[in-house]
């Protein structure tokens, strides 16, 4: 139950999607949130007290502390037997029980598993900081509604980001890719569409 979501969490879900790829199947199934804490802390350990508290979470110590070591500790090669010592690795950077030793996404696009992708010059950081989506405080939705307005909110800033674009060929000519917009040639394409519809 933590209340605060960062960078952390998504390079975890790399890693879990990452060997549950090369497995074919889930990485840490559970029947409820304990067993499923068990089946993690049967890859990580027992996470340290600094650890634990590192999750910001008000209910984790207590899970933690009720759940019983585990007989052994599974390593990747048993977890995604198959996978190449470099996918092993990348999974590794990406699955530390504490949050802020998981390696960071600018750092695991240079790893060796994804170098033949890697190119820096399409791998730009998002300069505007983090991106708020206004959920109304602290409301309870259903998967569904948090899907709707999330693509709800990304079509604004598409269409806002549309709408600059338009206006920056409005005032003088632009480039949409490749092709340059000749002045003007916006306002005939959107009275055309209007007339149209």
């Amino acid at each position: 139950g933590s209340t605060r979501y960062g960078k952390g969490i998504d390079i975890w879900s790399v890693g879990c999607i990452l060997a549950e790829l090369i497995r074919g199947r889930p990485l840490f199934t559970g029947s409820c949130t304990m067993n499923q804490i068990d089946r993690i802390l049967e890859y990580t350990g027992r996470p340290s007290k600094e650890e634990v508290a590192s999750a910001k979470s008000p209910y984790a110590e207590g899970m933690i502390e009720s759940i019983p070591l585990p007989d052994h500790r599974k390593g990747l090669s048993e977890l995604c037997q198959g996978a190449s010592k470099e996918a092993r690795d990348f999974i590794r950077c990406c699955l530390q029980f504490n949050p802020k030793e998981r390696v960071p996404a600018e750092t695991l696009l240079q790893h060796a598993y994804v170098s033949a992708f890697h190119d820096i010059t399409h791998e730009p950081e998002y300069p505007h900081g983090p991106i708020r989506i206004d959920l109304e405080g602290n409301a309870k939705l259903s998967p569904k509604e948090y899907r709707d307005r999330l693509c709800h909110h990304i079509e604004q800033k598409r269409l806002a980001a549309l709408e600059r674009q338009r206006d920056k060929i409005r005032r003088g000519g632009g480039s949409i890719g490749a092709v340059t917009v000749p002045p003007g040639l916006v306002e005939e394409h959107d009275d055309t569409a209007a007339a149209l519809s």
